[in-house]
């Protein structure tokens, strides 16, 4: 007499988890990707026509170089040194100044960020950001008159 052959029990596993767990980590990926580019975007400052008002006085400019370095007064310094030497100047007593911030367009997104983070810190809450005059040149100085290029160029 032939042997009885056990009957093969096929195993049941449900997939449909698995794809909902698969889908929520591709979510997160791609939305983790957005924001990094994001925070590494470089400065493209809109060429619009600034404010027109009535200014206190001469400006004092602040030029962010790129690659961590800033310049004030024409000395070029990192971000802590530059900060305390604002804010040395900007408490110097005598006619209120302006903070004028003039980004150059090549410079990352981040460090005008950590420098605005620093300013804060420095209780520094007041500044502007130069972009485009109406003559179409990058990067004013003061009184409105077109400026070279921070670096030399």
């Amino acid at each position: 007499m032939p042997r009885p052959r056990p009957s093969l029990k096929i195993a049941d596993f449900d997939v449909t988890p698995m794809i909902d767990v698969t889908m929520l980590l591709i979510i997160f990926f791609v939305l983790t990707v957005q924001f990094a580019k994001q925070s590494t975007a470089g400065s493209a400052l809109p060429r619009e026509k600034g404010d027109t008002g009535a200014s206190v006085g001469e400006p004092l400019v602040l030029d962010v170089l790129g690659g961590g370095r800033f310049m004030i007064r024409g000395v070029e310094g990192d971000v802590d040194s530059t900060v305390a030497a604002t804010a040395g100047e900007l408490a110097a007593p005598g006619e209120r100044k302006r903070l004028l911030i003039r980004v150059d367009r090549a410079s990352p997104a981040a460090e005008l960020n950590a420098l605005a983070r620093k300013l804060r810190a420095s209780n520094i809450r007041e500044w502007r950001i130069a972009t485009t005059g109406e003559t179409g040149t990058d990067d004013l100085a003061p009184g409105g008159t077109p400026a070279k290029k921070a670096g030399g160029s």
